[in-house]
Order: C-alpha cells, then sequence, then structure tokens
C-alpha cells in the first residue's frame, strides 16, 4: 500500500493519563493546561491528526475520571484509542459502556493471556475493529522479541509474532508493536519487530518504541511494514515538530496486506 499523505496523518500521539490528568505536561503554545488530555487532543487535531492513544495507568475502578474526558472529545475530529489497567477489560459490559460513550477501540494484552473468553465476548458483540491489541516485547525468558503483559512486568511465553497472532485470533484489528527495550531511548523503532508483528498477525500495526527524530517515523512507514507511528514523550515536549511532519511523506509497501 502506498500513501502520499502527509505523516502526520498516520501519527498515533500516546498520551499517559491517570485520575484523569496526563501524567506528562506538553510543550505547546496556546494549550492552557497542558495537563488537560482533552485539551491536548483538540490541539492534535486541530493540527492533522485523527487518532490519539490514552494508555490509561489506572484500573477500571478509576474509569470514573476518564468517561468525562471521552464524552467531551465526541465531534472533535479525533478517534480515542484507549488502554485501560494494562490491557485489561474487566468485563464486557463495562468495555461496551466505554466505546459507547466514544471510545474508537479498547486495546488489551493481559487479558489475551488471563481471560481470553472476554476478550472474544467482546469481539462477538461490538462492531468489527473496536479491539485493538497491544505487544509489549523486550528482551527476556524466549528471547529479544520475548511478549510481555500487566504493563511489561509478566513474561507471556510467547514471542512477540505468535502473540500478535493470538491477538488477532481473538479478535484485534488494530495491533500496537511496542519494542520496550526502545522506549526512551530515540534509536528509533525495531523494524524488524514491527514487519514480524505485521505478518503473523495479518492486521494493521502502529509502529512503537524509540522514537526520536522525524526521520525515526519516515522510516517506520518505509522500512517497517508500519501503517501508523505512535509517539509519546519526544511529540510532547515538540522533538518532533508538527509543522515538519505535515511536510513529509512517505513511501509504504505493505506485503502482508
Amino acid at each position: 500500500m502506498s500513501d502520499d499523505g502527509s505523516v502526520v496523518e498516520v501519527l498515533v500521539p500516546c498520551v499517559d493519563v491517570t485520575d484523569g490528568r496526563a501524567v506528562d505536561p506538553v510543550r505547546f503554545s496556546g494549550i492552557r493546561d497542558p495537563h488537560d488530555p482533552a485539551e491536548i487532543a483538540r490541539w492534535y487535531a486541530a493540527h492533522g491528526v485523527s487518532r490519539i492513544f490514552f494508555d490509561v495507568l489506572d484500573d477500571w475502578d478509576g474509569i470514573h475520571t476518564v468517561s468525562p474526558l471521552v464524552s467531551s472529545l465526541r465531534g472533535s475530529g479525533v478517534s480515542v484509542l484507549m488502554s485501560v489497567g494494562n490491557g485489561r477489560l474487566r468485563s464486557v459490559s463495562a468495555a461496551e459502556r466505554l466505546l459507547d460513550e466514544g471510545v474508537s477501540a479498547l486495546s488489551v494484552s493481559t487479558d489475551a493471556v488471563e481471560n481470553p473468553s472476554v476478550v472474544e465476548r467482546l469481539a462477538r458483540t461490538v462492531e468489527e475493529g473496536r479491539i485493538m491489541g497491544a505487544v509489549n516485547a523486550g528482551e527476556g525468558p524466549l528471547g529479544p522479541w520475548s511478549a510481555y503483559v500487566h504493563g511489561g512486568r509478566t513474561a507471556a511465553g510467547e514471542e512477540a509474532p505468535a502473540f500478535a497472532r493470538r491477538l488477532a485470533e481473538l479478535g484485534a484489528r488494530l495491533i500496537l508493536a511496542n519494542s520496550a527495550d526502545r522506549e526512551g531511548t530515540g534509536l528509533g523503532y525495531d523494524h524488524a519487530l514491527t514487519r514480524a508483528v505485521a505478518g503473523a498477525s495479518g492486521v494493521p500495526v502502529i509502529a512503537s518504541g524509540g522514537c526520536g527524530r522525524v526521520d525515526h517515523l519516515v522510516e517506520a512507514l518505509e522500512s517497517g511494514t508500519a501503517d501508523y507511528v505512535l509517539a509519546n514523550k519526544a511529540l510532547h515536549r515538540g522533538d518532533l515538530p508538527l509543522h515538519e511532519l505535515l511536510g513529509r511523506s512517505a513511501e509504504r509497501e505493505n506485503p502482508s496486506r
């Protein structure tokens, strides 16, 4: 698949959230409250971003702080991807309520190992595409691509490609391929990991982990078989200027599709 659009169109800013507030403040002019996730999301939407990922660090007991955030973004033009409690769903009904409130897709990881029946039941009751999967890969018992759950603390017992295939079989139609060992390094994405996850799952993939400059985003799209690229702190700090992203495009060839 080729795409002549700007990189910003496939950029997925990640905002870590706890108690309804962004953990890391953004450094953009024009934002009154740099810890307000809704204001951050609207700012990104106004600059051409169409998807945002909220990584909610609280468990489902604290979801009442997230519901107003999701509802406030209806009509903003940005699709909300969300993970709660390290990729747990708690129950089908709880997940459905959050989706009804405006979340476009809920991310699962831990439940794919510990409670796959909940993921399967949710996939049967909601529209296709409302579930995404997260693969956190790092050095571990099975090598450099050992898959982890519980926020990267517990080995899943599979390598990342096999775990990605499991997520797709359970109903995930978008998968985040995160290199835990590259997070915060600024060394760029693990393109081989992205390609392996894309090939094993057969669904669109978000490259994650290690982005430090604009070239890394472009390389992930051109060399890593990524459909989307996620950035967190480097983006919020202003190290990846959106005006530069708007002027950059990438030719993507995804043989796994």
